[in-house]
């Protein structure tokens, strides 16, 4: 490969001899951050052994230009590379390569990958790529998670019929809504966070298998050191307890457990599109609860009709996490014995489905969070109307009282309280507070007035 050739590999119109490998239906070069990841592995790990006098500072310093050349560049599309191996032969061909496009001579391969094996340069790239990815995952969940909690607030007095089976249960006020939501998203944001810890630890210099047979003294120390100094770099200072290493190795499942947290998110998220989906139907004849921000055009033959595009963009996104998550579960067992190297479809999965929430979190926040509002009007008289609004009522005068009251509600168009009062039935004021919306969804206030009704009674 000559300088030229380099230079005009980060054009559009790449020749298909330059994908190297084929081996595989995985795509792993549209990982965002991969192929930086792999070359930041190599820098580290040229910093580290120039540290324990392994190679010349001349050496160091044209693998890591070298490293910076390709970066430029986007020489390696990664295509469906099946392999740890086939990465990392591939990775070390390019950057010794790129060492000789000056005309000086190129570095060695196993000078590029001195101290270093297939498995635990790819492996450690592999962690580095999901440290990257993570934190955006993340912060875009938190942000829905602070909306939410947000519009608890600006709601807390709109009020709702709430609904069981679509049937009519006990009134709720929109902050309720909003909270059970929020909480939803937030807890399985937690579960992420959590799972981080399982990508912290760094095996670069751990060898073929784990065991560190041929490696130099210092080179792990140093390698995860460089490491580090990365902005977005957070590998586990403290040493490794005994048979992380080799589980790190040996199995898969950790890529599972962090892909199943992410399905769990976009299953909560989905949950919340599927019900604005619902109760922003209309936007005469549905629900027409909540109403979502105009972000595009209607229908091409509709009128006034405007799609739920964010909520149906939250389904996609759950959808495909839960496809690569059913994947990554199917090949949870695959591996070599005493190496997991066929891992491209959990990885690639599991980097897909962070930038996907990571991505599409971040729009539907900014498209449709921010903008929601509720048809406030419309849903008070929704509760007023519904019988969901008699249960404190039935409480006190009885089922029957609650049943001829609604019957005359629906028959001569009143609200439950309105008919309740022309029956007769609201003479003191504590009556009136039966139909209050604020005690209805408190369960303290409700409790409180129910006893009150008690003392009532007592004194009559």
């Amino acid at each position: 490969m000559n300088k030229n050739q380099v230079n005009n590999l980060d054009s559009q119109n790449v020749p298909g001899e330059k994908a190297l490998f084929v081996f595989s239906p995985f795509d792993l070069s549209g990982i965002r951050g991969y192929f930086d990841s792999l070359l930041d592995v190599k820098i580290a790990s040229a910093e580290a052994n120039f540290a324990i006098s392994s190679i010349d500072v001349t050496t160091k310093n044209r693998i890591i230009k070298a490293c910076h050349y390709l970066r430029g560049a986007k020489p390696l599309r990664l295509d469906s590379i099946a392999l740890s191996s086939e990465i990392n032969s591939a990775i070390n061909a390019l950057i010794s390569e790129a060492t000789g496009v000056d005309g000086n001579v190129p570095v060695p391969h196993e000078i590029v990958n001195l101290n270093q094996a297939d498995f635990d340069s790819v492996f450690t790239a592999q962690e580095l790529t999901i440290q990257r990815l993570l934190p955006k995952t993340i912060s875009s969940a938190k942000e829905m998670v602070n909306l939410l909690e947000s519009k608890s607030l600006e709601f807390q007095e709109c009020y709702r019929v709430g609904r069981v089976g679509l049937k009519d249960r006990a009134p709720m006020s929109f902050a309720q809504t909003f909270l059970g939501w929020s909480n939803l998203i937030k807890r399985h944001t937690e579960r992420l966070k959590k799972e981080v810890k399982d990508f912290r630890i760094c095996i670069c210099g751990y060898g073929e298998i784990g065991t560190g047979l041929g490696v130099q003294l210092g080179f792990r120390e140093k390698v995860k050191e460089f490491l580090n100094k990365l902005d977005d770099a957070d590998f586990d200072t403290t040493q490794p307890a005994a048979g992380q290493i080799f589980d790190v190795y040996q199995n898969n499942d950790r890529f599972s457990s962090l892909l199943s947290c992410v399905n769990l998110l976009t299953l909560g998220a989905g949950k919340i599109s599927n019900d604005l989906y619902v109760f922003s139907s209309g936007p005469r004849t549905g629900f027409k609860e909540f109403v979502l921000p105009a972000i595009a055009p209607g229908s091409s033959i509709m009128p006034g009709k405007l799609n739920p595009l964010m909520p149906e963009l939250l389904l996609q996104i759950m959808q495909s996490t839960a496809g690569n998550n059913a994947l990554s579960i199917s090949i949870l067992n695959d591996s070599s014995l005493d190496v997991a190297n066929i891992n491209s479809a959990s990885f690639s999965g599991l980097c897909e489905s962070l930038e996907l929430v990571a991505r599409g979190f971040s729009q539907f926040n900014n498209l449709c969070l921010r903008g929601l509002t509720v048809n406030k009007d419309f849903c008070s008289r929704e509760v007023e109307r519904s019988p969901s609004e008699l249960l404190l009522f039935s409480k006190i005068y009885g089922k029957d009282a609650a049943a001829t009251v609604y019957e005359t509600a629906l028959k001569q168009d009143l609200s439950c309280q309105e008919a309740a009062e022309k029956l007769g039935y609201l003479k003191r004021e504590l009556d009136k507070q039966l139909f209050d919306k604020a005690i209805l969804t408190d369960a303290q206030q409700s409790a409180l007035l129910l006893k009150s009704f008690k003392e009532a009674k007592k004194c009559d």
